[in-house]
This record gives structure tokens, sequence and C-alpha cells, in this order.
């Protein structure tokens, strides 16, 4: 959860040229639009440690 919504979490590993990258994605969908996150970093606790500041994301009512 965040601000309130729930989201779909997808974690994956990317070979490179100069290493692996870690990331994780996150999807929610509102009012017929997607809205993702995407963390990525060069260890596999990086996006773990992003995520924690996405708790912290507040989201405007809007009636449109």
């Amino acid at each position: 959860m965040m601000g309130g919504r729930s989201f779909w979490k997808g974690n994956f590993a990317v070979q490179t040229t100069t290493g692996t990258r870690y990331g994780s994605q996150f999807v929610t969908m509102d009012k017929g639009y997607l809205l993702m996150f995407f963390l990525g970093s060069p260890d596999p606790p990086g996006p773990q440690d992003i995520e924690k500041s996405l708790e912290t994301i507040r989201f405007l009512d809007s009636s449109n």
C-alpha cells in the first residue's frame, strides 16, 4: 500500500555490460490510467531501501 492505494509489485534483475542492475516496479490503475514507479539500483538491497520512501507518498483526492 502506498498513499492508501494498492499497487502491483514486480522485482527484476537486468544484465548490462557494466554488471547486473536490480529493480522494482510498482503499478496501480485509477480512472483508466496506469501510475507506475520504477526503482533501480546497482545492488540488490537498493530498491528495497528506496521502497521505504514510497510509503510517504500521499495522493490528492480528486473528483475528476
